[in-house]
């Protein structure tokens, strides 16, 4: 068994060799230069002009390591799109999330939020004109308390309170 040499950088000093048994340190270190130079390659920075967020990009080119760490090359944008594809498909995402929001994008999302934040106060608006008694849509104003109520319990009212106060006077 042959173990991998190693240069250290020890500071000040010039480099030292070191054995390194641990083959997964080389394999995490050519991963991470694989990603750095294809991050600086023409391709993924025509991908970076069309707004796609670096992020995304660098996990298709995680994912894609393995089956291109020695022929990088190769890798065009038709095949990094296939793997955003994917991604975007397994994380349910659209093609805005996987690219930089501009003007366009954040007037969309503000409108959406906007949006919901109009139909919940339409809702509680709807719900507060309904009668406190029955959840009817409200038609008369209860002056007692002021609260809306919809012509039957309105009646009700008026016929418990002439029973109620015929009760109070006769007694």
């Amino acid at each position: 068994m042959t173990s991998q040499m190693n240069l250290i950088d020890v500071g000040d000093g010039p480099p030292i060799f070191a054995a390194s048994d641990n083959n997964q340190e080389t394999n995490d270190d050519n991963m991470e230069r694989f990603i750095k130079e294809m991050m600086w390659s023409e391709t993924v920075q025509n991908m970076v002009k069309r707004r796609y967020l670096p992020k995304y990009i660098q996990e298709a080119l995680t994912r894609m390591y393995d089956v291109y760490k020695h022929r990088w090359e190769e890798i065009t944008e038709a095949l990094i799109m296939e793997e955003l594809n994917r991604l975007k498909m397994e994380k349910n995402m659209s093609d805005d999330d996987l690219k930089i929001p501009n003007a366009d994008n954040m007037r969309n999302i503000s409108a959406s939020k906007e949006l919901e934040e109009l139909q919940r106060e339409n809702a509680e608006l709807r719900n507060m004109m309904l009668c406190k008694g029955c959840r009817a849509p409200a038609t008369c104003i209860n002056k007692e308390c002021g609260h809306l109520m919809c012509i039957v319990c309105f009646i009700n009212q008026i016929n418990y309170s002439k029973i109620d106060r015929r009760r109070s006077v006769g007694s």
